[in-house]
């Protein structure tokens, strides 16, 4: 059925209903191009293979607003390598209605602009969408590019986990929890590439327990390719959500070296109440001199914690000093608070004092 000149929509539509021999059957589109100008609606147990991003390409050329779309509580079903695009805007490339327990993997979305898209555009990568709960469900390996958001999800969309994925030239790449009920709850976005993002790259207006883990944010909420924050990165709404292990390109922006840290405001990486966990260390160079500082921006919310554990080693003498500082803010009340305990330790094994 593959020619890129002709509308094939009828014959790849007619290709998946043709399972009927359970769900152990997989359809497979091999290299080329595939022109289809209407919603491909896809049952439970349904497994559609390409031969890999870019190799397996579905051109989507109609006026519907959905490209790919389950079944409404289909299961089952299993996607991998292959593309979609589309040069129209107001569409949704991958639809997921109700649908639990679904895998997909290794898939490319996008639009053929080049450019992230705006509000206005409403390009939608995938959408957990339905009355009911779209959940259980895996995407591994997913790209999403020049799109307005790369995962827009309602109510009710819950413990599905998302692995590995690109998310380039968005507004925003994760945008979570809208309606008036339910939220999104205890999703995961684990080990993703965030760059060239106009807004936040994971936005949750609503749910709690959703993680962020082990992601890279570059290039997000800012201006001046990256140099000058002008949005957070991850804004949670409500409580209870968490970011942990992430990477922020803009801290390096930002220190003392970089001609960016004096004039600009630090807007905090993360907005909203939530627990964060930064494991990677810097390191920042002191002079000996008695008059030497050592400075660095914290992005701070309405009301924050941060603690900082340091470890100060001389290069002059055999000397170490490890602590703690705390930094205590409520921006709505002027208030800082500012604690420090400090071990210090002159041989590495042998415990001096404590303050």
């Amino acid at each position: 059925i593959r020619d890129s000149n002709s509308d094939q929509t009828e014959a790849i539509q007619a290709a998946i209903d043709s399972i009927t021999d359970g769900p152990d059957v997989t359809i497979e589109f091999e290299p080329g191009e595939y022109t289809f100008s209407d919603t491909i609606t896809l049952p439970s147990n349904v497994k559609i293979a390409g031969y890999g991003k870019d190799q397996t390409v579905f051109n989507y050329t109609g006026s519907a607003r959905v490209l790919f779309t389950t079944e409404e509580d289909a299961v089952k079903i299993k996607l991998n390598d292959f593309t979609i695009k589309t040069n129209a805007d107001n569409k949704t490339l991958l639809n997921i209605d109700n649908a639990k327990g679904c895998e997909f993997v290794n898939i490319k979305l996008l639009h053929t602009s080049g450019t992230a898209g705006t509000v206005a555009n409403d390009r939608i990568g995938i959408s957990l969408s339905g009355n009911g709960t779209v959940s259980y469900n895996r995407f591994k390996g997913i790209e999403c590019r020049s799109l307005t958001y790369g995962v827009y999800a309602g109510s009710n969309a819950s413990f599905n986990k998302f692995e590995d994925c690109l998310l380039e030239f968005l507004h925003q790449g994760f945008n979570l929890g809208t309606g008036s009920s339910g939220g999104a709850n205890y999703n995961s976005v684990t080990n993703c590439i965030f760059d060239k993002i106009t807004r936040q790259g994971l936005f949750v207006q609503k749910g709690t327990g959703n993680r962020s883990r082990g992601n890279t944010y570059k290039d997000v909420g800012s201006t001046n390719s990256g140099t000058v924050s002008a949005f957070s990165i991850i804004r949670f709404v409500t409580d209870g959500n968490s970011s942990v292990q992430d990477i922020f390109e803009r801290q390096q922006f930002l220190e003392p070296n970089n001609p960016a840290f004096n004039p600009s405001p630090y807007i905090a990486e993360i907005d909203g109440v939530a627990y964060r966990e930064k494991s990677e260390p810097r390191q920042m160079p002191l002079t000996s001199t008695p008059t030497s500082t050592m400075a660095f921006k914290i992005g701070i919310g309405d009301a924050s914690a941060v603690e900082v554990n340091y470890v100060f080693r001389s290069t002059t003498y055999n000397q170490t000093r490890r602590g703690t500082l705390t930094v205590a803010v409520d921006k709505d009340l002027s208030l800082a608070q500012l604690t420090l305990s400090l071990i210090h330790i002159s041989e590495p094994t042998r415990l001096l004092s404590i303050s």
